[in-house]
């Protein structure tokens, strides 16, 4: 093996470890974080982390998901933020459009101080997702009841 092939190994190797390490941590809270709505609304939403498609953001260089609220009931989704993470993992950037919000989440703790204000904000919009849902669930409950 070359000193090149050496270089190059043990480049990619620190590259890959970075990413993946982030990639892995985000992986981990939206799990938790799914399960928590689940848990919530019995089944009825969910959160899922999709990667983008567009070639412009998913490339050499970095990987964009879109993290995105769905209840099967009303079959749409609807969009909580973009993460970028890009090939040096951390910092992660993270893109919301209601309200407009741009902020870089710098290690796992703040990942995870990200999930935890998602759920605990009264004027977060998966809070508000959740209970429309709910608020719904109730509605058609009390309306199939026989008079």
């Amino acid at each position: 093996m070359s000193d090149l092939d050496t270089i190059l190994k043990n480049t990619l190797k620190g590259v890959t470890e970075k990413f993946d390490t982030a990639r892995h941590d985000l992986h981990e809270q939206v799990a938790k974080l799914a399960k928590a709505v689940q848990s919530v609304t019995d089944g009825m939403a969910s959160v899922e982390l999709v990667p983008s498609t567009n070639p412009a953001t998913n490339n050499e260089k970095a990987i964009l998901y879109h993290l995105s609220f769905f209840s099967p009931g009303q079959g749409e989704r609807r969009a909580l933020k973009n993460l970028r993470i890009s090939m040096d993992g951390y910092p992660i950037s993270v893109t919301t459009q209601d309200p407009p919000e741009v902020a870089n989440i710098q290690n796992r703790q703040q990942l995870e101080e990200m999930m935890q204000k998602m759920v605990s904000g009264k004027d977060s919009s998966l809070v508000a997702m959740i209970a429309f849902v709910l608020r719904n669930k109730a509605i058609s409950t009390v309306e199939s009841i026989p008079a």
